[in-house]
């Protein structure tokens, strides 16, 4: 087989050289006409029929459509895309399907063009959609953060406003209009120009690609001002007392500081917190947590302005109080003042009750000592004195009832000759204490050396009359 079609191949190719010549003989000689297509464009005539009368238009799937023609052979090459213009008039629309017919003009060599040229497809669907106008009010929008310690101040436009016209259901997708501005690492005040970008309701950049769709001014010229920054912490008063019987136990506020900025470096540098008075946080009569709006620009000094939102929550926490008794004695809580040595004092009631109020979790961590409880016997000569107690108390805690206490100042050696003379007697009601120092100390050392100068005097009476009791007196640092 390879034999036969390898054999006289000379021949073979002679022939199919003559056909093929012949073939160009005979077709350069006839010159027969054949069909051929180009691509062109499509025109719309009369656009402004649908303008005037507030609407807008897109055509369905039909930039281009293809012209099919007759040609001779020879004449071929000649014909290009140019030649041929393509259109729809809208001034043919038909409402109801919204179609419109495609017209083809012969505008080059056309006498080489044969027969009419017909468009595929030959009609074409027209959209049409009313045209909405909207004007948006221009935002800025910060692309980047600034150099630590620098905050962006003013932002100064050329344009407030832009007008953007186009179908209903492209405009109806933008929220907002701006424009976007770089202040990544920026220190210094700076200007510059941006085109303007559309946004969806969360904030987003969206891209708009139709034609149809125009914006007034496109770009818009912009000024920046940077300003040096840094937080303020913020400092809150109160005013006003809570009703009987509760207790402020504290302010919560939904930030610690406030971020601000200021053109005036010196001021900026020199305040270091922001104080809010205490006539925005009245709690008069409160029973229960009070919570307050402010708004921080409000109490800002002059010169410094914040930046973002201002407006906080305070809350002030009200607590109710509980009552407690503590039993207070010479020997337990009950400090004296000013005792002179050459005197002893006598309590009486040698035991009193005083009653505070305060939250639970601080009275349960007091005792008899936590009081501070101290009697003024400075100025006292011999005799019986009726003496108010005096309390030094922890923040947050009341009293509620303090007793007055008699106190007997006597000299040591008339209490030995009296407790000899009235030997059959019982022991003394009252609680006998000996100053061991004229000036006031310290609750321990006044404890330590009351209690001393007690047991001294104690023994001294055991022995004159074998029967007196003894008592000390423990003085509490108020």
């Amino acid at each position: 087989m390879k034999e036969k079609i390898l054999s006289n191949w000379r021949f073979k190719l002679i022939s199919l050289l003559v056909g093929y010549v012949v073939w160009m003989l005979l077709v350069n000689i006839s010159n027969p006409e054949v069909i051929r297509t180009k691509t062109v464009p499509l025109n719309v005539l009369n656009g402004s029929v649908l303008t005037r009368a507030g609407k807008t238009y897109s055509l369905q799937n039909a930039e281009t459509v293809t012209i099919s023609y007759q040609v001779r052979t020879r004449d071929a090459y000649k014909i290009q895309a140019d030649d041929f213009h393509a259109s729809v008039d809208l001034e043919n629309l038909y409402d109801i399907t919204g179609a419109v017919p495609v017209t083809v003009e012969v505008v080059g060599n056309r006498d080489l063009i044969s027969g009419t040229p017909t468009a595929r497809p030959g009609v074409v669907r027209v959209a049409t959609e009313n045209v909405q106008n909207k004007t948006f009010a221009l935002d800025t929008h910060e692309d980047g953060e600034p150099r630590e310690g620098y905050e962006v101040g003013s932002i100064t436009l050329s344009a407030d406003a832009v007008k953007v016209s186009g179908p209903e259901s492209e405009v109806g997708r933008i929220s907002s209009v701006g424009i976007s501005i770089p202040t990544s690492d920026a220190t210094e005040s700076f200007s510059g120009k941006a085109s303007v970008m559309y946004y969806d309701a969360n904030g987003n950049a969206i891209s708009l690609s139709d034609e149809r769709l125009t914006v007034e001014p496109k770009e818009v010229n912009y000024e920046v001002e940077m300003l040096r920054g840094k937080s303020l912490t913020l400092r809150f008063q109160t005013s006003g007392e809570p009703a009987s019987g509760f207790n402020l136990t504290g302010i919560e506020s939904t930030v610690r500081a406030i971020p601000v900025t200021s053109s005036d470096s010196a001021l900026l540098n020199k305040t270091t917190e922001l104080s809010i008075p205490a006539s925005a946080l009245n709690i008069e009569g409160a029973k229960e947590d009070k919570t307050f709006q402010l708004d921080l620009s409000s109490y800002l000094p002059s010169g410094i302005s914040a930046t973002g939102n201002t407006n906080i929550s305070v809350t002030v926490k009200i607590t109710a109080t509980t009552e407690r008794n503590f039993p207070l004695s010479a020997n337990n809580g009950i400090a004296l003042r000013g005792a002179k040595a050459q005197y002893r004092y006598t309590l009486t009631p040698e035991t009193v009750a005083v009653a505070v109020r305060g939250l639970s979790t601080d009275l349960q961590t007091m005792n008899a000592a936590s009081l501070g409880a101290y009697l003024e016997v400075g100025s006292l000569g011999e005799g019986a004195h009726l003496v108010p107690l005096h309390l030094t108390l922890p923040k947050g805690i009341t009293a509620t009832a303090v007793p007055e206490v008699t106190v007997t100042v006597s000299l040591p050696e008339a209490e030995t000759k009296q407790s000899s003379e009235s030997s059959s007697e019982s022991a003394t009601a009252g609680t006998t204490v000996e100053s061991s120092s004229a000036e006031p100390r310290s609750t321990e050392r006044q404890s330590g050396e009351s209690g001393s100068t007690a047991a001294t005097t104690a023994a001294a009476t055991e022995r004159s009359t074998g029967e007196s009791s003894s008592n000390s007196t423990e003085e509490a640092n108020p």
